[in-house]
């Protein structure tokens, strides 16, 4: 599992960017399900000390240039992995949860700290996002994307910092 097409072959759809998103959340599915951040094949990164995610509670969602180097996956074009639960009242899900993650890569406060290492990147506007609704359980879905790509490639997507 290292590209958007093995994404697209398991039923992922999307691959827009977040630039799109923040524009017209309406066209993320507002169910439930899973959702990952993808790179485009010739994607080189370059890590920046300070990037444009936001500080929710003050806490400053920057890590050092040393770790973003060490959490790269050399050949893999999937750099994060994430769910969106429904909710209590079913208004959660993919539009409002990429919504937040778009926010937050704007630099607003906003709870989305998973992932963060993705707004480190000089080139975060080249990224797609793309997602597949799940009906039952998005947690176990979540768990089972990151199991598939850790056995692959030895450690878990970039930005993913625990299963």
């Amino acid at each position: 599992m290292r590209t958007g097409d093995h994404l697209r072959a398991r039923g992922f759809g999307g691959f827009i960017g977040f630039d799109h998103i923040r524009r017209t959340p309406s066209s993320v599915p507002a169910e439930q399900g899973v959702y990952a951040v993808v790179a485009p094949s010739e994607f080189v990164p370059e890590f920046v000390p300070i990037g444009t995610g936001g500080h929710f509670k003050g806490i400053d969602p920057n890590v050092s240039l040393a770790r973003l180097s060490d959490n790269w996956v050399a050949g893999a074009h999937i750099l994060y992995f994430g769910l969106a639960r429904a909710g209590v009242n079913t208004r959660r899900g993919l539009r409002k949860r990429l919504s937040e993650y778009a926010a937050f890569g704007e630099g607003q406060p906003v709870g989305h700290r998973g992932g963060r290492l993705i707004w480190q990147l000089r080139q975060s506007a080249e990224l797609q996002v793309c997602w597949r609704i799940v009906r039952e359980d998005p947690v176990s879905e979540e768990k089972a994307l990151l199991r598939e790509f850790y056995e692959e490639h030895g450690k878990l997507p970039f930005a993913n910092l625990r299963f």
